[in-house]
């Protein structure tokens, strides 16, 4: 705890850093292996997940639930074609998927938390839009990025990245409740 407390600044730092630096490549204009864009994906789909907590601060049930929004995500991605996006194409499906299989009370912040998602993805291809010429790469790349989200809803409150996306809420809920 207390080397949490002596550098929070510098790791939450770090991973600031380390997440420009991998969009810096990405839109950069230099050539990427497969491999390096799949590593990108997996990491905007961390910050998408963990940025979405951090905002909503939603319960384990919930990650839970959009953790299995991840998979039909992915399950659904090559039905996105060129020239359209993942919110338009498979949000009303989500949204068909959550009023069916998940609890009325969480299904709210579900929908949020697939917004968000589905929102990541299209804000990653639209930095990087040569990758959703081949249909192929681009399910490849969504795959990635709901593993990484995955990743991101599986860390624990102790890990050092949660507590940096979640240090704020406190600040927030006594503005809201003024």
């Amino acid at each position: 705890m207390k080397f949490w407390k002596n550098h929070k600044h510098s790791i939450v730092g770090a991973f600031s850093v380390l997440v420009a630096g991998i969009l810096a490549i990405s839109i950069s204009g230099c050539q990427l292996t497969e491999a390096q864009m799949k590593v990108i994906a997996d990491n905007a789909g961390l910050v998408a997940a963990v940025t979405w907590i951090g905002v909503d601060n939603p319960i384990p049930e919930v990650k839970q639930q959009v953790s299995g929004i991840c998979t039909v995500i992915k399950d659904k991605a090559g039905l996105v074609k060129e020239g359209k996006t993942y919110m338009e194409v498979l949000n009303p499906l989500l949204e068909q998927y959550i009023e069916d299989n998940v609890e009325a009370r969480y299904r709210p912040l579900c929908k949020v938390g697939s917004g968000q998602l589905l929102s990541g993805i299209d804000l990653m291809f639209a930095l990087n839009p040569e990758w959703l010429k081949q249909q192929d790469l681009a399910t490849s790349l969504v795959v990635s990025f709901c593993n990484g989200a995955v990743r991101g809803l599986s860390l624990t409150a102790d890990h050092p990245v949660m507590k940096a996306a979640l240090s704020n809420n406190a600040v927030r809920m006594k503005q809201f409740k003024k």
